[in-house]
């Protein structure tokens, strides 16, 4: 899949009304390679390297701003778009999906973007 066709798999993770309360699960992650890219390409930032990230002990997203909210929103990887929308990631601070992805249909979104 070409990277350009990673915002058509974004646009079947279900929309949820996020209050920004999450900043604790915004550290390092990972994500696909077509992922970085388009995340790179289209927020004109660089996407973090985990392992880096790791290593130097920084354990928040460089993405976020003072008050804790996502300067690159729109573009995150589907990991963080899948928190709150399947059942392996619930969302602790009662943010509400419009709809819920099965295990299955979470895990079928990740093959994609691979």
């Amino acid at each position: 899949m070409a990277a350009e066709n990673i915002a058509l798999v974004y646009a079947l993770v279900p929309k949820i009304a996020c209050k920004g309360k999450c900043v604790e699960a915004c550290g390092p992650i990972s994500a696909s390679p077509r992922e970085r890219e388009f995340f790179e390409r289209n927020s004109g930032k660089k996407f973090p390297d985990a392992v880096k990230m790791l290593k130097e002990k920084q354990l928040d997203c460089p993405h976020l701003d003072p008050l804790g909210r996502c300067t690159v929103y729109e573009f995150r990887p589907l990991v963080c778009r899948l928190f709150g929308v399947v059942p392996e990631m619930p969302c602790p601070f009662g943010c509400v999906a419009e709809s819920l992805l099965t295990s299955e249909g979470g895990d079928r979104l990740m093959l994609a973007v691979i």
